[in-house]
């Protein structure tokens, strides 16, 4: 049938010229003429037939070159997408366990977002910090106590220097009365030496009398001596505790300032960690997100596939067209039925994948 296609054009070329050379010519040279016609235009067809061959058998391995290339790209995509998943997915893993074990450490040192207590939750640091407070707070009233006490100590050391100086003023008074004690002793000598004999045992008595007098104002001068040493101690002792008890006071107040800005420095500080940790659970989160979506989106590479292989069923297709139409034997090629084989062979790996991924 294609021989025929291509004679029936020939004929319709061939048979007016002839029917034109046996009406003006000899029959005998009409024929001649005709036969050189033919022969010239078998020849030519056959030349134009090897051309042909040699062309197509050009053309067919071009085709054949062209799709065992598509099919090496083909495989190769297969292969490297599929690594590119699996890569992938191991890092959507290990950015899940970074993102889990990132929660579990926010839970245990800041508490569940979800628990709505006191700074942060019923967690390790909460309870550090409650307990660094209560320390704060007790070291206050320790350091509050230690300026009660100071200060009773002083309070008391003052009762003592008023009780010496009492006692002072006393030593005082007794040095007076042996003073007059002595002018009286004196008094009453001068009148027992005027009254001769009689007044011989008044005599007596005011010489002890004077005596007395003497030993009260020794023991006077030796305890006011005592009580002015006693005195410069004690106040002495009670400028030095005035000033170290003030500068306690201070250094206590400025210490439990210090300790308070401290804590709540520490305190911001653990709040502002708390609120990176929970910004990095999420930055894991959103990226293993983008990477499972990714490794969707990578999974549909089989419409690559299968443009391929509508490329090379349109190459086989036009080839075949172009055999037929010149009626040549069809070059063994190896059919788009074992190329959809190859395509598939790798397509169960990849649902395999498919299965394992989370979809959001």
């Amino acid at each position: 049938m294609p021989r025929l296609r291509l004679l029936i054009p020939i004929l319709i070329n061939i048979v007016p010229s002839s029917v034109f050379f046996f009406m003006i010519t000899d029959i005998s040279k009409a024929m001649i003429g005709t036969f050189i016609i033919i022969v010239c235009t078998f020849l030519s067809l056959s030349l134009s037939s090897g051309h042909n061959k040699k062309f197509l058998s050009s053309f067919a391995k071009l085709l054949a070159d062209v799709r065992k290339r598509l099919d090496d790209i083909r495989d190769k995509t297969e292969t490297d997408t599929v690594a590119v998943i699996d890569l992938l997915q191991n890092i959507v893993r290990k950015s899940k366990e970074g993102s889990e074990e990132a929660a579990a450490v926010v839970a245990y040192f800041m508490g569940r977002p979800d628990e709505k207590t006191d700074y942060f939750g019923d967690s390790y640091v909460s309870r550090m910090l409650r307990e660094n407070e209560a320390s704060v707070s007790k070291a206050g009233s320790v350091f509050r106590n230690i300026e009660e006490i100071n200060r009773n100590f002083l309070d008391n050391l003052k009762a003592v220097f008023d009780k010496v100086e009492a006692i002072h003023r006393f030593v005082k008074d007794i040095r007076e009365i042996a003073f007059q004690t002595r002018l009286l002793s004196l008094n009453a000598a001068i009148e027992a030496a005027r009254a001769g004999e009689n007044g011989l045992s008044f005599s007596v008595v005011a010489d002890e009398v004077r005596k007395l007098a003497d030993r009260s104002g020794g023991t006077a001068s030796q305890i006011s001596d005592i009580v002015e040493d006693s005195m410069k101690i004690v106040e002495n002792i009670r400028n030095k505790v005035d000033q170290q008890v003030n500068a306690g006071i201070l250094a206590m107040v400025d210490t439990e300032h210090n300790l308070k800005n401290t804590f709540d420095k520490f305190r911001k500080s653990v709040d502002s960690i708390s609120d990176a940790i929970k910004v990095l659970t999420l930055n894991y989160q959103t990226i293993s997100k983008d990477i499972e979506n990714a490794t969707i989106s990578l999974q549909f590479q089989d419409i690559i596939s299968q443009e391929m292989d509508k490329i090379n069923t349109d190459m086989i297709a036009f080839k075949d067209e172009f055999e037929s139409s010149h009626s040549f034997k069809k070059p063994a090629i190896s059919s788009s039925s074992s190329a959809e084989k190859r395509l598939h062979k790798k397509l169960p790996a990849v649902k395999e994948h498919e299965d394992n991924v989370e979809f959001f």
